[in-house]
Formats: structure tokens, sequence, C-alpha cells
């Protein structure tokens, strides 16, 4: 690694980000178009609770998890599913009781 500089560490870093968010979008679009209408609201509502929780931390990731809710709200029109529009953060919830109802 002596002969690699800061650059190129970079440039590296860079196009293994871009890499791993196109497969995590290709991930997303497999499991939606494959599972029911429960998996893709539970994803839905899974992406947007955590980009509500990354807004000012990570404002880049949040948005990039935004997408893959969109994504998924996307393909559920596809197939017919009515998912929940963006939500408060209030309306967001990881109890146990929410995970039951997905």
């Amino acid at each position: 690694m002596a002969g690699i500089d800061a650059a190129e560490l970079a440039k590296i870093a860079h196009f293994q980000a871009i890499a791993a968010r196109e497969a995590t979008r290709c991930i997303t679009a497999a499991l939606a178009e494959t599972g029911g209408a429960r998996l893709r609201g539970s994803l839905h509502r899974k992406f947007l609770l955590a980009a509500s929780g990354l807004d000012q931390a990570s404002p880049v990731i949040s948005e990039h998890l935004r997408e893959l809710a969109d994504l998924v709200e996307t393909i559920g029109a596809c197939f017919g599913d009515q998912l929940e529009g963006p939500l408060e953060l209030g309306g967001l919830s990881d109890t146990p009781a929410a995970a039951a109802s997905d």
C-alpha cells in the first residue's frame, strides 16, 4: 500500500461506494419484485425509518434510503400495492407491535 497515494485511495473508495449503492438498489428491487405486498410495505417503512434517523447526521445516506423507499413504492405500484406515502417521524415506529403488523 506504500505505492498508493491518498488521491488513488479516495478514487478507490469512491468507486466502492458507487458499487455498494448500485448493489443495494439491485437487491432492493429484486426483493420488492419477488416479495409480496407485505414485504414491500415493510421495506418501505424500514427505509423511511432509517432515513429519518440519519437526516441530520448524514443527509447523503438519508437521501439514498429515501430513494430506496421510492423504488419499493414504484415497484409496488406495478403490482397494485397501496404503500403509505411519506411519514412523519412520529408516525414511524420500530416497536414490536409495529413489527407484528408488517
